[in-house]
């Protein structure tokens, strides 16, 4: 559930983007936290807090040995992703 402000409207505890969309750039687990549900926890308060700011498509990078963990949490593996470098 959203905390709401003094106009009504739900009050966010962090920053959003203004583009409508958030990605996560890293979420790294110690290993002997892992398998705990920290990671999840995270997550799913993460993705619940941009909805509540209005953020309507929440982006991952992960890796192949991450996959079925963002899996699991909720995401979709998609088709093709491009990366500039430079």
């Amino acid at each position: 559930m959203c905390e709401v402000g003094e106009n009504g409207k739900p009050a966010p505890r962090c920053e959003g983007p203004d583009s409508g969309g958030v990605v996560c750039d890293l979420l790294v687990g110690l290993p002997s936290a892992r398998a705990g549900g920290i990671g999840t926890a995270l997550v799913k308060e993460a993705v619940k807090r941009f909805q509540c700011m209005g953020v309507s498509t929440t982006s991952a990078t992960v890796t192949e040995k991450s996959l079925l963990f963002w899996e699991k949490v909720g995401f979709r593996k998609t088709k093709a992703f491009i990366v500039g470098n430079w």
